[in-house]
């Protein structure tokens, strides 16, 4: 669980490119708008996590694979936004699988590095959310996931600390944990997109 399938990682960098550039075709930004909210919403919680681990230079500025797919989100979104538009519903799929994926992974990383139970699981949420929050700063608005109430960066910390504690249990093996929570974390995203879930608000 340390490390993530190419093929993976380089798919969430592409939908968390697109998210960016959809964002900022929709506030009319240019074409270095565009690029630059694909990049951060792409690449940023890969970077924050590695940069809190001070593992080295983040694996996002160690492969140019991984800018040059945001590139290409970019460029789609910013000439194809109405098509990627269409296939929401396959991007929502990917996507709800991603969370997952990058949640135990920055979780994963954390305990191996030797961070405790509950720093390590939230190290897992912020990898998994914080490019998008990071998007949605640079575009001027209060981060989507505080704003809509979305079950995502929730689902994403119950699946993290479901890791966390199979993790420190050894009641399983690591590579279980791991395919259990992405597994829980993947069905409640979808599950909370189709019966539109939310998170609890505060009363007025």
């Amino acid at each position: 669980m340390n490390t993530v399938p190419p093929l993976v990682d380089i798919t969430a960098v592409l939908v968390g490119g697109l998210t960016g550039s959809l964002l900022a075709v929709r506030k009319q930004f240019d074409l270095v708008g565009v690029a630059s909210l694909a990049i951060v919403a792409g690449l940023g919680g890969g970077i924050i996590r590695d940069v809190l681990l001070q593992h080295g230079p983040p694996a996002a500025l160690q492969d140019s694979r991984y800018l040059v797919v945001a590139l290409v989100a970019a460029l789609v979104g910013f000439t194809r936004s109405t098509d990627v538009v269409r296939i929401s519903r396959v991007l929502t799929v990917v996507d709800a699988l991603n969370l997952g994926i990058f949640t135990i992974v920055g979780a994963a990383k954390a305990l191996n590095a030797g961070i405790a139970s509950v720093p390590a699981a939230f190290l897992g949420i912020v990898t998994a959310v914080g490019g998008g929050i990071l998007r949605d700063v640079l575009a001027g608005e209060a981060p989507a996931l505080f704003r809509t109430g979305e079950l995502y960066a929730m689902v994403s910390g119950l699946g993290s600390a479901l890791f966390v504690a199979l993790w420190e249990s050894a009641l399983v093996s690591r590579t279980v944990a791991g395919v259990a929570a992405i597994s829980v974390m993947f069905v409640l995203r979808l599950l909370a997109v189709r019966f539109g879930w939310t998170a609890p608000k505060a009363l007025a």
